[in-house]
């Protein structure tokens, strides 16, 4: 099952650490900046650290974008994994509503 990663992340961190055990592993990259953060390096910007290490990636301006192209680019089922920074999944529950969901534990 393909596995597409949607990645942003603030300039403090090194992209290509990141991305380098992943590189043999997804199917595709897309790279997001992380609304509202001044410190959260562009979507060209990580690309063109992909690039560096030998991945090819999709600069996008957000989250949905990325996931339109993945939905538009799959006929079966796929995996989507979007990481690479705290501030980026705390917008991403927040825009899904899931930033005040509680786990419960049996």
């Amino acid at each position: 099952m393909p596995l597409h990663l949607v990645f942003g992340m603030i300039n403090s961190k090194d992209p290509g650490e990141f991305l380098g055990p992943l590189k043999d592993h997804v199917d595709s990259l897309y790279t997001v900046p992380i609304p509202g953060e001044d410190a959260s390096l562009s979507a060209d910007e990580l690309a063109a650290r992909a690039y560096d290490i030998g991945m090819m990636a999709t600069p996008v301006n957000d989250v949905s974008a990325a996931l339109s192209a993945i939905r538009q680019s799959e006929v079966g089922p796929a995996r989507v994994l979007i990481a690479g920074s705290l501030y980026l999944a705390g917008k991403v529950l927040a825009e899904s509503g899931l930033d005040g969901v509680e786990s419960e534990t049996s």
